[in-house]
């Protein structure tokens, strides 16, 4: 079985993929430019690729607690939830309290706390587990957020 997992993002998205349980592929795909219509149908399109090169039928998504006010991340949720219809294809989703407490048992762990206990089901993301962005936030965790929601999904079904 192939899940395909995403933590979508204006500016970044994670991608990942599982097939029998085995992460097979993960990427960070970075879109910096000011959000435009043109820049919305470049992040669709790249999920887009993902869906058909994975041959997928479920497809697992990371959404915040709170939806936020971001006119762009609205349209872009809901473009991806356009583009899983028109494909018969159910996206199933989870918020970042659901991933924390499947994967650590509680809510007061933070988002490196999260990477690290993904990391530990897959160790070939230790390389991104330390990298941190300017403002020192980790920097791949859109990844790991993909590979969470993956795992999540293929637990489940």
């Amino acid at each position: 079985m192939v899940v395909l997992g995403v933590s979508p993002g204006t500016r970044y998205m994670g991608i990942a993929i599982l097939c029998d349980r085995k992460l097979v592929k993960w990427k960070l795909c970075s879109f910096p430019k000011k959000w435009t219509p043109q820049k919305l149908k470049t992040i669709v399109s790249s999920f887009e690729n993902y869906i058909s090169k994975s041959n997928t039928k479920v497809i697992a998504i990371k959404v915040p607690d709170t939806l936020p006010l971001s006119k762009a991340y609205i349209q872009l949720v809901g473009t991806i939830n356009a583009l899983c219809e028109s494909k018969n294809i159910k996206p199933v989703y989870y918020t970042l309290n659901d991933l924390k407490i499947r994967y650590c048992g509680t809510q007061s762990v933070n988002k490196e706390w999260l990477a690290q206990t993904i990391t530990l089901q897959n160790p070939e993301l230790e390389k991104y587990l330390n990298k941190k962005n300017d403002t020192g936030k980790l920097h791949y965790e859109k990844i790991f957020e993909a590979v969470a929601v993956c795992h999540a999904l293929q637990n489940e079904v």
